[in-house]
């Protein structure tokens, strides 16, 4: 909005500051954006490995379960 009511008063290194006072402000916003997604990235990366992780637990519970049943009916 500074930009705009600045390029009224015909002060050319006046509206060039305040226009590259904005685009440093930009930058600064796409860099912390991108930052950001990347670090969702990563954090969406660690709860697939997580997930697998208990699924193959899971898995192996389940698998130790039916050879204690099998030695238990064997037993019987």
């Amino acid at each position: 909005m500074t930009a705009r009511a600045a390029q009224h008063t015909l002060n050319q290194t006046e509206v060039l500051r305040i226009a590259d006072d904005a685009r440093i402000a930009a930058e600064e916003a796409k860099i912390g954006a991108e930052a950001a997604v990347e670090a969702t990235v990563v954090r969406r990366r660690a709860m697939v490995i997580a997930i697998a992780a208990i699924g193959v637990t899971i898995v192996a519970l389940y698998l130790l379960k039916r050879e204690l049943d099998k030695r238990l009916e064997a037993d019987s």
